[in-house]
């Protein structure tokens, strides 16, 4: 299992305008292997058939309450809004790199009362991007 993090967040509403709605003091960013044991032929041997990336983002702040609304009003519909996701990598003390995680999936509910009062303590999401792998290279 390999783990990144990185800080300065912002998760974007993906529509027309791409529209940012919330900011995350920091982030984490973990590629989850399934793996399935082979035949009893090949004891020991484990097979990668799965691979997914789990995005958590730490002390977020909406910036945009309008648009969570939006998004509120849209889910009551049964239509959940697509999420992206842009923040930097911190690889090392002193390489920095952009990241770029398209199509969100959020995983864990979040409490109205958290959104209305304009602060989320964690969010996390499946991340549906093949791309996202290039980053755990």
């Amino acid at each position: 299992m390999k783990v990144l993090f990185g800080n300065d967040g912002e998760l974007f509403l993906y529509n027309d305008k791409n529209e940012k709605f919330a900011e995350a003091e920091s982030f984490s960013a973990e590629m989850i292997n399934e793996t399935l044991r082979t035949p009893a032929h090949f004891i020991g041997a484990e097979i990668t058939v799965n691979s997914r990336v789990r995005l958590t983002l730490h002390g977020i702040t909406i910036t945009d309450e309008d648009t969570v609304e939006r998004m509120e009003k849209s889910a009551l519909c049964g239509t959940f809004p697509v999420m992206n996701f842009r923040g930097c990598l911190r690889r090392t003390d002193e390489i920095r790199e952009s990241v770029v995680f398209r199509n969100l999936q959020q995983i864990n509910s979040i409490a109205a009362d958290e959104l209305k009062h304009g602060y989320v303590g964690v969010w996390a999401f499946w991340v549906n991007d093949p791309k996202a792998m290039n980053y755990f290279k």
